[in-house]
């Protein structure tokens, strides 16, 4: 079984109360430079967002975008959502229809906002109509 460690420097802002501006650059160019690619990478911004309560407004947007960027354009299959990409944000972002925080709604938000906007450019978009009727249903949630 593998074992999740963070790195410099996510394992020394992991032990702080506060996500500050500066642990966000130290991210950007240290820990992450090409942004989130992996879902382990994607763990460890979903890591520091519940180790430390208090988080500055760069940390909430560096979240958000890091995340929306890698769920809809870098995690196949790219630029729609399935029903596993579906079934992943639903269970790690909400509990029973609604948003674990006002960060991870406005994150869902984004997604939606996203994928939203690649149906209206055209952008091939699964033909799975129970996935459709259920992301309706917990953006409904959302709002």
């Amino acid at each position: 079984m593998r074992e999740f460690r963070l790195s410099f420097p996510a394992s020394v802002i992991a032990g702080k109360r506060r996500l500050d501006p500066h642990d966000v650059v130290l991210l950007k160019t240290y820990s992450l430079p090409q942004g989130v690619s992996t879902h382990e990478e994607a763990m460890i911004l979903l890591v520091l967002n519940g180790c430390c309560p208090e988080k500055c407004p760069e940390w909430q947007s560096y979240f958000v975008d890091a995340i929306t960027t890698f769920i809809v354009a870098k995690c196949p299959p790219e630029n729609r959502i399935d029903t596993l990409k579906l079934r992943w944000l639903i269970s790690t972002f909400t509990t029973d229809g609604q948003a674990n925080s006002p960060i991870e709604r406005w994150l869902l938000q984004q997604i939606i906002a996203k994928i939203t906007l690649l149906r209206g450019k055209g952008a091939a978009t699964p033909k799975t109509s129970s996935v459709t009727e259920e992301w309706q249903q917990k953006s409904l949630a959302l709002a």
